[in-house]
């Protein structure tokens, strides 16, 4: 039986600061933490995913309406038979490349396309019949 009026000698604990591999750990796992920060927030500002901008396309005319198909890069062709003129339409996307096709709705009627990027006409074409517009950058 131990005896209670007898001080224990407490045993002190060890101090793992000072153990080599405890020290490359804290390293190694600091260092995986700063990697992990700077990854995100290169992707908070941006720099990971692609930049999209709003294409603005535009139909106008001497005829009531236009078969218009359009496209953003590499996406989908859209058709829109029988749109009433003026005909306007926005497309956010990252693909860098835009493009538009109209064809009259009367053959001999003129047709004008324009592509806008940022408020600004970065294509425009005016035709008997049909035009054609694109936008690469």
């Amino acid at each position: 039986m131990e005896n209670r009026n007898t001080p224990r000698q407490l045993e002190r604990p060890r101090d793992s600061s000072r153990n080599p591999l405890t020290r490359v750990i804290l390293i190694a796992a600091a260092a995986v933490v700063l990697v992990i920060a700077g990854v995100g927030i290169i992707f908070a500002v941006g720099g990971g995913e692609e930049d999209t901008v709003t294409y603005v396309y535009e139909v106008s005319g001497t005829a009531e309406t236009a078969h218009i198909s359009y496209n953003v890069g590499t996406d989908k062709l859209t058709e829109v038979p029988d749109a009433a003129l003026p005909w306007r339409q926005s497309i956010t996307d990252s693909a860098g490349w835009a493009g538009i096709r109209v064809k009259s709705g009367t053959d001999t009627g003129k047709i004008t396309c324009r592509i806008l990027l940022g408020g600004k006409v970065v294509d425009e074409e005016t035709a008997i019949g049909s035009a054609t517009c694109t936008y690469a950058d």
